[in-house]
């Protein structure tokens, strides 16, 4: 589960905005015994859908999570909620790559909400 809130949750592709999503997540799973878990909440097109040139952008990274309490893992990148194209977020992470180099093995789960500014 990943919850921004009371109600709001993301729920494979629903849509939420921007300011629901600016604060971490509380996010849960159901954890094997003794296992660790790397908690990664990505971009996946930088700077905007209509142009994803840029790759991703990173918005928060935790490895090295025993079971599912996140506040016992090593913190990559804090937490950082924007998604506009102003945003300050990690551009250009791959999360393909960072799995890759260290051996991360096969996806566990995963979810995903849309968001985006309508000015």
């Amino acid at each position: 589960m990943v919850a921004f809130g009371k109600g709001i949750e993301a729920n494979l592709g629903n849509e939420l905005t921007p300011r629901q999503v600016q604060n971490a997540p509380q996010v849960t799973w159901e954890a094997k015994e003794g296992a660790l878990y790397t908690l990664a909440m990505i971009d996946p097109d930088v700077p905007s859908r209509a142009y994803p040139n840029l790759s991703q952008g990173l918005h928060w990274l935790i490895v090295n999570i025993p079971g599912d309490d996140i506040g016992k893992g090593d913190v990559f990148a804090e937490q950082n909620g924007k998604v506009s194209d102003r945003s300050d977020i990690r551009r250009g992470f791959r999360i393909d790559v960072f799995a890759r180099e260290h051996g991360l093995g096969t996806l566990v789960a995963g979810n995903f909400f849309q968001a985006q500014w309508h000015e």
